[in-house]
């Protein structure tokens, strides 16, 4: 439970700190969401016979880097490739120019093919990127004749995905490049982009009871925000609640968000840190604009070396005047599929009272 409560207080403190961070954008795009250092998505990559994944990480404005990583299949007889290429590009150009490169773990001719591929993906896809804009923070899609993948393809632009917004690449229907995971590297000794390994199947949890109380309900307050618990829950800080070792609850609030940063803040609750990867295909999320109101929602599915695997429900609401509140609900798998009703009503009766 320490760890887990650890991750959700730092999850909270990033939201606060996000729009503070430098930001960065490829040459020759500007994104409604630009990164900041550290930065990073993984893909999988099905254009590959082998398993193999490829990510994306921004350090600074001329510096990035590509890791491919495919595991070792003693059935095939094939051993483990993990190969990693440093970028330098010139900033200040209107397009990609590759300035110098480091290249880590390229031994084989092989491996020196993987190496010309992660170079051609970053000017194919800075191409592709700069032939789209985004009106607003919803999907767009576009076709182009790429030849990496085989011809004609479908590509799906997600603002919320660092780097290049690409979510997804289909052909016939069928994805064969996909936002598998996305995060932030949060120091220079912080090995959560070098060390991932990929997840191909959906990670199971452990069995888990929880103590609850369906008697005597117990309404929370924090500022505007009011959600109804239990008996069970314990009240750890003043705008933090546990359940046990098994879910932990939080609101927060903040004056004079502006529109930016709110959707900065979405965005950071998409992104993994410190070994916690966010499970893009079995996450969701959803916002509307109402007036100068904006409510957004999410529930995000992790999975956490160490820790197992929790299901992160989010609640962003930010006010006309710019007040911004937020709503979490973090419970281990294992034990939300047990009690789905009784989490699902506690996330039904929170409220916001505005004026």
């Amino acid at each position: 439970m320490k760890n887990i409560l650890c991750k959700t207080k730092l999850a909270f403190f990033s939201l606060l700190l996000f729009s503070a961070a430098a930001v960065f954008a490829l040459p020759g795009f500007e994104s409604p969401l630009a990164d900041s250092s550290g930065d990073f998505v993984y893909y999988r990559d099905s254009s590959f016979k082998r398993e193999s994944i490829i990510g994306f990480i921004t350090f600074d404005e001329g510096t990035y880097g590509a890791r491919y990583y495919s595991p070792a299949d003693k059935k095939a007889k094939l051993t483990e490739k993990d190969i990693t290429v440093y970028l330098s590009i010139n900033p200040e150009g209107e397009n990609l120019e590759i300035t110098g490169e480091k290249i880590v773990g390229a031994g084989t001719a092989e491996d020196t093919d993987i190496v010309n591929y992660i170079h051609s993906l970053f000017y194919t896809f800075v191409s592709a990127r700069k032939k789209v804009s985004f009106e607003d923070m919803s999907l767009l899609k576009s076709t182009e004749n790429l030849s990496e993948f085989g011809g004609e393809v479908v590509l799906e632009y997600d603002p919320f995905v660092p780097l290049f917004n690409i979510r997804s690449i289909s052909a016939a229907g069928k994805e064969i490049f996909s936002v598998e995971t996305a995060g932030r590297v949060l120091s220079s000794s912080d090995d959560t982009f070098s060390s991932y390994r990929g997840i191909k199947k959906l990670p199971q949890d452990k069995k888990r009871k929880i103590k609850k109380s369906n008697k005597n309900p117990l309404p929370v307050n924090y500022g505007k925000q009011k959600v109804t618990l239990d008996e069970a829950w314990t009240q750890s800080m003043e705008n933090l609640w546990v359940l046990g070792d098994v879910a932990v609850l939080t609101m927060m609030s903040g004056d004079s968000i502006d529109q930016d940063s709110y959707f900065r803040a979405l965005k950071s609750s998409l992104m993994g840190h410190t070994h916690s990867y966010p499970l893009w295909k079995h996450s969701k999320s959803e916002w509307e604009n109402s007036a100068d109101n904006l409510l957004a929602k999410s529930c995000v599915l992790w999975y956490s070396e160490g820790d197992g695997v929790t299901r992160v429900f989010k609640t962003l609401f930010r006010e006309e005047d710019g007040s911004a509140h937020i709503f979490s609900l973090t419970v281990f798998e294992g034990a939300y599929q047990k009690n789905r009703a009784y989490f699902e009503k506690i996330l039904y009766s929170w409220t916001l009272k505005l004026q």
